[in-house]
């Protein structure tokens, strides 16, 4: 749905909304993935994204509340719930060639809880890219404490994160 606002409004008209992303007509349109969506240096194949929004119960995507299945659209995590703090918390990352995704694939990071630095770095020596809540990017290092790593992923564990 952001597509009319990376200046891809003609592309977004062209996707059947009420199929899935893997109907006949929509995986048509694969390939013409936006340039934006490929990381720079990623060797992925055509029609892959290296950016993944990040997943999970305490995560930005989280599955609605209950009480919002079955509501059009059903509300999901606002900022009130981001009770870490919007500069605490990581709603997407930039993945290696491994993990990229078809870009029109409803399909995000879920973090490996023994090792959630797995499959962020390779597109850049040492380090991932972090998309914060409060629309900054950072560069985090691959030597980043697993607990703080962890922390970031959440959106309400009410742990302390400082200087990551």
């Amino acid at each position: 749905h952001i597509l009319p606002y990376l200046g891809e409004q003609e592309l977004y008209g062209e996707f059947h909304l009420d199929e899935p992303w893997s109907s006949e007509h929509n995986r048509k349109l694969i390939r013409r993935m936006p340039v934006v969506y490929k990381a720079p240096g990623s060797l992925a194949e055509p029609g892959k994204t290296n950016y993944l929004g990040i997943v999970g119960d305490q995560a930005v995507l989280a599955a609605p509340k209950q009480e919002f299945y079955g509501k059009v659209p059903p509300r999901g995590i606002a900022f009130r719930d981001m009770t870490d703090g919007t500069s605490n918390t990581i709603g997407a990352v930039e993945v290696n060639d491994a993990l990229a995704v078809i870009w029109t694939k409803p399909d995000d990071l879920k973090p490996d809880n023994d090792d959630p630095i797995r499959g962020l770095v390779g597109l850049r020596p040492g380090v991932f890219l972090a998309l914060v809540c409060d629309g900054s990017v950072h560069s985090i290092a691959r030597t980043i404490d697993k607990r703080t790593l962890k922390a970031l992923f959440t959106r309400n564990g009410g742990e302390r994160v400082d200087n990551f």
